[in-house]
Order: C-alpha cells, then sequence, then structure tokens
C-alpha cells in the first residue's frame, strides 16, 4: 500500500485575548488532532499589536506540523479550528483586531499559491518580527520561494521594530 505524501508545513499562531496561553496549547493540541501532529514549536513570544492600536499585547509561536492535507484542505480546517476555539471574524470590521486565536500558514513546502482563499508562502511574514522570530527557531535556513532568503536573512534584515520578548509562558 502506497502511503501518502507528508508536506512540511510551518504555521504562526497568535492570540491576545483571554488566556493566551492556554489558547495557543489548545490551539495546537486541535490542530495536532486535526491536521497533523506538531513536530517543532517555538518558544512563546509576547508581542505588541502590529498594524493596529490595542493595550493588550499578544503571544505568538509557530509550529511545524506534516500533514497529507491540500492547501485548500489545510486552511479550512485551520478556519474551522479557529472558531471552534471562539474566534470571530466581522466582516464589517477594516484592517485588524484583537482575537483569541490567529492561524496563519506560513510555508506550505515550497509552494507557491495565489488564491482568493489563500496566499502562499504568507504575503506578509518577512516583514512581522513576530513571525520571524520565532520561525528562525524552526528552520532559520528555510529559503523562501519568492524572496529566496533564508528565514534567517529575512529576520536580519526585517525593518520591523516592534517589540518581541521570549517569555517564560508555557
Amino acid at each position: 500500500m502506497e502511503s501518502l505524501k507528508q508536506n512540511q508545513i510551518f504555521l504562526s499562531l497568535g492570540s491576545n485575548l483571554g488566556n493566551r496561553s492556554e489558547m495557543l496549547k489548545q490551539a495546537i493540541e486541535s490542530i495536532g488532532a486535526k491536521c497533523g501532529e506538531a513536530i517543532a514549536v517555538s518558544n512563546l513570544y509576547q508581542t505588541e499589536p502590529v498594524g493596529f492600536v490595542s493595550n493588550l499585547p499578544f503571544l505568538n509561536c509557530c509550529i511545524e506540523i506534516e500533514t497529507e492535507y491540500s492547501p485548500t484542505e489545510l486552511v479550512a480546517a485551520l478556519l474551522e479550528i479557529e472558531l471552534q476555539l471562539g474566534r470571530t471574524r466581522n466582516k464589517e470590521q477594516l484592517g485588524y483586531a484583537n482575537r483569541l486565536i490567529d492561524i496563519d500558514i506560513v510555508f506550505y513546502n515550497h509552494l507557491v499559491l495565489d488564491s482568493p482563499n489563500l496566499i502562499v508562502p504568507h504575503p506578509r511574514m518577512h516583514l512581522r518580527r513576530f513571525v520571524l522570530l520565532p520561525l528562525s527557531e524552526l528552520c532559520p535556513q528555510f529559503v523562501h520561494p519568492v524572496l529566496k532568503k533564508t528565514v534567517a536573512d529575512l529576520l536580519a534584515e526585517c525593518a520591523d521594530v516592534s517589540k518581541v520578548e521570549l517569555t517564560l509562558e508555557r
């Protein structure tokens, strides 16, 4: 029997409402149960919101999973997990807002995809220290398939000066 191909995926997770570390833990467990076990999990980082004003800091991390899901199956599953964990999306609201949980696909193998429901690699990941710092723990030599630079190089070149601090929360 032929085994199904496992795809290497890097996800970015964030939360700035409620018990943030518990929310990230629940998200990682849900992803493992539904999509594919986490092979690696970065440290948690406390970060200031980017793109909107809020006095509620985020906890962010990145995880690596292997999955048999296609990109469209994976994004649908992740959106379902966000919904199950209490995330609500206001279609009337423009821009970013506080959230219980946010799960983004950063890389899906070395795939480049631009569809109405999903863009991979994540189109702003290289501009965000809160993604690049935890991601660099997991895959510093992974080459961005569009920018042709490693994650470590993207972090070194990132102009984002927002606060990203390692936290001991787990």
